[in-house]
């Protein structure tokens, strides 16, 4: 907004902004769904951003289909009963690429530990029975896009391990320091086949 132009017209009443859903365009602008109107000689449409989850790649585990919106976050990047899988859902209320440096580092930390003990694969393991009580994170955003993606994202505890934090500096301490062993986390082998 070059010389904050349009906040001075905002400030001095020229101008408003206006959160509603589009009824319908007409002649002289668009019809709101609370039943205000809006004159308006262009109308430029921006929404629809639709949050998609591991890229709308089908993800199975071993051959039954994982729905996300059944699994709990694991330390902020891996899905409850799910191995091998590491995800990036960054930052709402700072840098995306905050979260990417603290997984990162996590990941790190956990191919060095497979390494070290000859495993491939890592799980979050949570029986239904432990499942933790499961709350909205999204819910102080407003945001269309959150509010149209709850059904499809996954759940989320009120502590870890199992949530989506969007606290970096605890994260930071978290992923760093919280022990890979810590009970949940399962190492396993994978067993070699041999043509007979």
């Amino acid at each position: 907004m070059p010389d904050a132009d349009f906040f001075e017209a905002i400030k001095a009443g020229k101008a408003s902004i206006v959160t509603d859903q589009i009824e319908k365009f007409d002649k002289t602008g668009v019809k709101l769904k609370s039943g205000e109107h809006l004159d308006a000689d262009i109308i430029v449409t921006a929404t629809g951003l639709k949050l998609a989850m591991a890229g709308k790649i089908a993800v199975a585990v071993d051959g039954a289909p994982v729905d996300f919106s059944k699994q709990f976050y694991y330390r902020n990047c891996m899905f409850s009963n799910v191995p091998n899988l590491i995800s990036v859902f960054g930052y709402v209320n700072a840098s995306w690429t905050l979260r990417v440096d603290i997984v990162g580092e996590f990941v790190t930390r956990l191919v060095k530990q497979l390494d070290a003990i000859q495993a491939q694969v890592a799980v979050p393991v949570l029986a239904k029975e432990d499942e933790p009580e499961a709350e909205d994170i999204f819910a102080e955003f407003s945001s269309g896009y959150f509010q149209r993606s709850k059904h499809i994202l996954p759940k989320n505890a009120p502590s870890l391990p199992w949530r989506l934090n969007q606290e970096y500096r605890k994260d930071k301490i978290d992923m760093r320091q919280a022990p890979l062993d810590d009970g949940i986390l399962q190492f396993r082998r994978v067993r070699e086949t041999v043509d007979a």
